[in-house]
């Protein structure tokens, strides 16, 4: 599992501006046709489970993580451990420049620890919870 935290500030015109019509279906395919992985995590993450409501495969900045939750500005996304690093890097670095926290949850950690990766998913939702109470 891997963190990579915001740098930017969150740009709410550019955010709604990216949500096109094309990468609103897109998302609605993907969720239709979601792995076994993805529906596995969100069923421990699903109804504010975590305390925050999450939503699945909604555009981001014209990316489309598996789980957003726009109070928090966390993307949850499932990493197969095969996947091309360079590429997961550049969009990571993309979505942090815009203020997004970015959380990576690898397939085999939601097979082998499922509850390891809600503990985790914890533990980042609470320091940004306790980061917006500091900035208020």
């Amino acid at each position: 599992m891997k963190v990579v935290h915001s740098e930017g500030f969150f740009n709410e015109k550019v955010f709604r501006s990216m949500c096109t019509i094309e990468k609103r279906r897109q998302a609605a395919s993907l969720r239709a046709g979601s792995s076994r992985y993805t529906s596995q995590l969100w069923g421990l993450i699903r109804c504010q489970a975590l305390g925050c409501r999450f939503s699945r495969r909604v555009p981001v900045f014209g990316m489309l993580p598996a789980f957003w939750c726009h109070r928090l500005r966390l993307a949850v996304d499932v990493t197969d451990p095969a996947a091309d690093k360079e590429t997961l890097t550049c969009r990571d670095r993309y979505l942090a420049r815009n203020g997004v926290t970015i959380v990576q949850v690898s397939k085999l950690d939601i097979t082998m620890a499922p509850g390891t990766c809600v503990r985790f998913l914890e533990s980042v939702i609470e320091q940004l919870k306790q980061g917006q109470e500091s900035q208020c």
